[in-house]
């Protein structure tokens, strides 16, 4: 399964209930895969006909925090929540919705056979099967995903629960990127210049 994460466009967040945009079409995330309009053909529903709603793709909390109507407009991929507010982190949850604490949406989708074309460095993605969408706390912004890392041991952890790389592909990336978070690359003092190394390094993995 691949995730892709962008903003939390929300529409509402009210006693339980949440609306906004999962995905949006064009948008190029920093493993340079772009969602095409109309992507979103097959969805893995449960028997309500409604897709799950996790947070942070249950890596931290095991179980759903709700359920969504997902639909495809113009924009993105809209949907429309309600929260399990019976459940005391479902309640925290909801709260930093409302403040504007939590503000990023992920995906979890496979690619369907022919559904991706790599053009420019870029991956579009023309037809996917969509497994959940998360809320998650970080941004797909590897700047900022590597801030609290200390060894190249702490980036193949990173890369393995924020990325959801698997482990030959974490330790692959821990080996490739530590230099240049630990400064040894000598081009590693340039903010531009180390966001392109890193996002290049994803879209390998990724697309290996």
């Amino acid at each position: 399964m691949d995730y892709l994460t962008t903003r939390f466009e929300v529409k509402a967040a009210d006693s339980g209930g949440v609306r906004g945009y999962a995905s949006i079409f064009g948008n190029v995330d920093l493993g340079g895969d772009v969602c095409m309009p109309n992507c979103f053909r097959e969805f893995d529903r449960n028997s309500e006909g409604k897709v799950l709603m996790m947070f942070g793709h249950g890596m931290t909390e095991k179980l759903p925090i709700g359920k969504a109507v997902v639909s495809q407009d113009a924009k993105g991929l809209a949907f429309d929540a309600e929260l399990v507010m019976d459940d005391p982190f479902v309640k925290r949850v909801h709260t930093h919705l409302k403040a504007r604490t939590l503000e990023k949406m992920s995906i979890g989708y496979d690619v369907l056979p022919g559904g991706s074309k790599m053009q420019d460095g870029k991956r579009f993605l023309t037809d996917l099967k969509l497994w959940e969408i998360s809320v998650v706390p970080w941004a797909m912004n590897p700047l900022a995903t590597i801030t609290g890392v200390k060894s190249r041991a702490d980036l193949e952890d990173a890369a393995r629960d924020l990325l959801g790389l698997s482990k030959s592909k974490a330790r692959r990336l821990a080996y490739a990127g530590w230099p240049i978070i630990n400064g040894d690359d000598t081009d590693s003092e340039n903010t531009e210049q180390l966001a392109g190394q890193l996002q290049t390094l994803f879209q390998t993995l990724r697309g290996n």
